[in-house]
């Protein structure tokens, strides 16, 4: 009996177009003239500022935009969102591991003791926005109760095991220390020894 062939087409596939093969790399949009995030603009702004001046009515110069541009709420927002926070809990993991890892003791301590410098620097550099906003943004308020209601009580726990580790029978931090990682994410740090809570008025 005659079998019949129902597969007409075995060597049709659909295969893969050269339109299909073209890498993403080769894209007229894949890399984009200007990369920068808006976060960015401001904050290159801000910068900017400090390149204009005011003069005054004897055509002398009398400042510059930076002030002005500090009290901007837009820039005060930039600030905090430019922090790399998404790198916060990987660095604090590479930190712990220098740590458990180190030869010394001299080394685990001032590893340690970056522990407490990138704390104190994020609570700085939020005391510095709140203190630069003008008294009328809602932000101001917002952010003021923020920092009373759910980070100062933790920050003033957190600076008096750092004072507690200053001191015999722990001595576990080194105050002089001024060592920096350079995988810190954060652009200026303010080390531990020169961090005054009581600076920080909406701290307290």
């Amino acid at each position: 009996m005659e079998n019949k062939c129902l597969d007409k087409n075995l060597l049709v596939n659909s295969g893969t177009s050269q339109l299909q093969r073209t890498l993403a790399a080769l894209s007229a949009s894949y890399a984009k003239v200007d990369e920068r995030e808006t976060k960015d603009l401001i904050l290159f702004a801000k910068k900017y500022g400090a390149y204009l001046n005011f003069y005054d009515l004897t055509n002398l110069i009398s400042g510059d935009w930076l002030e002005f541009m500090n009290k901007d709420v837009a820039v005060a927002i930039a600030f905090v969102a430019s922090w790399k926070t998404k790198d916060f809990s990987p660095f604090i993991k590479y930190i712990f591991d220098k740590i458990q890892s180190a030869s010394t003791i001299d080394d685990a301590k001032k590893y340690f003791k970056v522990l407490f410098d990138l704390t104190f620097t994020l609570a700085s550099g939020l005391d510095t926005v709140l203190q630069l906003l003008p008294d009328d943004v809602d932000y101001k308020e917002f952010l003021s109760t923020a920092i009373s209601s759910k980070l100062s009580g933790p920050l003033k726990i957190l600076f008096q095991y750092y004072q507690s580790f200053l001191i015999p029978p722990s001595l576990i931090i080194d105050e002089s220390s001024t060592f920096q990682d350079d995988l810190m994410p954060v652009d200026v740090v303010i080390f531990s020894q020169d961090f005054v809570p009581s600076n920080l008025p909406e701290w307290q």
